[in-house]
């Protein structure tokens, strides 16, 4: 016995809607999911006090606080979807941050006293994809590529040259936050072809 095409693709397309109202899916083809994601932070802190001669001297504070977040959530689709589906991100983070003091004191120093440095660093970098249909055939591509690059450097010297009394204060503060956001969609349709 011979099936005709109609009576093969009713049942089909009525077991599909049985998946689709039951919470199943199906997706026939191939579907490829790709992040990458890289995060580099450097902090460095390099404090001296001293040479020739310093009384009072004093205080030295750095600070280097870096905080970097990257997120990514995909999705392909469901309720029968014929096709390829390809979803890509690629994220990369780079945080330098250096602090350099010096207090010297040369020959005479009689007070020195008070360097303050800060580095703060914020970066996020969040992606969705979502790619969903109700009967889709063909492709579905989508790609991101986010990119963040922090440097930030502080260099203080105090140096008394050959006579500071009293010295003194000196205050430096970088700060940075970034954020890259990205949100890529094909939405839920009865037909994408």
């Amino acid at each position: 016995m011979i099936l005709s095409p109609k009576i093969l693709v009713v049942p089909f397309t009525l077991g599909a809607l049985a998946l689709g109202a039951a919470g199943a899916q199906a997706q026939i083809g191939n579907s490829t999911q790709s992040n990458t994601q890289s995060s580099a932070t450097t902090q460095g802190i390099s404090q001296s006090s001293g040479g020739g001669i310093v009384i009072g001297g004093g205080d030295q504070n750095a600070q280097n606080n870096s905080a970097t977040t990257l997120n990514n959530a995909q999705s392909s689709g469901g309720l029968l979807v014929v096709g390829d589906t390809g979803q890509s991100n690629d994220q990369g983070a780079t945080t330098g941050q250096a602090i350099d003091q010096n207090a010297g004191g040369g020959t005479l120093t009689v007070a020195g006293g008070d360097q303050n440095a800060k580095n703060n660093s914020s970066t996020e970098l969040n992606n969705n994809q979502f790619a969903f249909g109700l009967l889709v055939l063909g492709d579905h591509d989508q790609s991101s590529s986010q990119d963040a690059s922090t440097d930030q450097d502080i260099e203080q010297d105090a140096d008394g040259g050959t006579l500071v009394l009293f010295g003194g204060t000196q205050n430096a503060a970088n700060n940075q936050a970034t954020t890259g956001s990205s949100c890529q969609e094909i939405g839920i349709g009865f037909f994408c072809i």
